[in-house]
């Protein structure tokens, strides 16, 4: 237990240290906008929890999951943010990313349970 709760201290310190421009390059270099609007427009179009059975399907939402997280710090760190260009961030804009983000997550979750507990 106390393994876990120095982990997660160790963890927190490293995503509160993260820049802005370290976190928009992970998220450029792991993902296009294309790949989530895809991935979004794929679960709504199918329907919650009607993900097929095939495992590359498995991992493309899961992939779709982790995604979504890396667009909630960035919503976190807009939040955190005090620099003088972030005066000009709509703060609408943060909440609209963090709700997405989270439809994304909780979707694609959904979708998973789905599918395994339909077989």
């Amino acid at each position: 237990m106390i393994a876990y709760l120095w982990q997660r201290h160790v963890d927190l310190n490293q995503r509160n240290r993260e820049s802005g421009e370290d976190l928009l390059k992970r998220v450029k270099a792991e993902m296009g906008a294309d790949d989530l609007a895809q991935g979004a427009t794929w679960l709504n179009a199918q329907g919650i929890g009607s993900m097929p059975g095939p495992a590359h399907n498995w991992r493309e939402m899961w992939k779709l999951y982790q995604r979504a997280g890396l667009l909630l710090r960035l919503a976190d760190f807009a939040d955190r943010d005090r620099s003088p260009e972030a005066k000009h961030l709509d703060p609408r804009m943060v909440i609209a990313l963090r709700r997405d983000a989270m439809q994304i997550r909780i979707s694609a979750l959904t979708a998973m349970a789905g599918s395994a507990f339909a077989r």
